[in-house]
């Protein structure tokens, strides 16, 4: 059942995570902001996530709680939510940044987590369908997010 939730919520939390690429030319517009100011705040975001996961992934190799996985992926889902009703660019750019924290934030616990529920035997399996349901979820995401973003437009 553990391991059923982390790819669920895995899948999921990828599909927010990807919203953000098809809903940049709606920011750009709603806030009269250049693609190149969203794309350095994109990559703020980014750069933020991939430079703290080692952090996070330390954290996980001495304190494995699931609270952080929740952490991270409510973070993730209510910051992509927030950004619809963000008034400001500001605060649009913010919501940006603490998606991408909250996803640099569940990604190693929940590896971790999957790693200590899985079996030896079933390790490598458990990881390429828990990798596998994710990479799905980020495919899946800006489809999910053109078609919300088509709806109020």
């Amino acid at each position: 059942m553990h391991l059923f939730l982390l790819n669920i919520s895995h899948l999921f939390l990828d599909i927010y995570g990807s919203f953000l690429l098809p809903i940049l030319p709606m920011l750009t517009a709603k806030f009269s902001m250049s693609l190149f100011t969203v794309s350095v705040v994109m990559s703020i975001g980014y750069l933020m996530s991939s430079t703290l996961q080692p952090v996070w992934g330390q954290l996980a190799d001495r304190v494995q709680r699931p609270g952080f996985i929740l952490a991270g992926f409510f973070l993730t889902c209510v910051s992509v939510s927030f950004i619809g009703a963000a008034p400001t660019a500001v605060l649009v750019s913010l919501c940006i940044i603490m998606t991408n924290l909250g996803e640099g934030l569940y990604h190693p616990q929940s590896t971790a987590f999957i790693n200590k529920l899985s079996g030896k035997k079933q390790l490598h399996k458990n990881l390429g369908l828990y990798l596998g349901i994710g990479t799905f979820g980020f495919a899946l995401g800006p489809v999910v997010a053109g078609f919300i973003a088509e709806q109020y437009a």
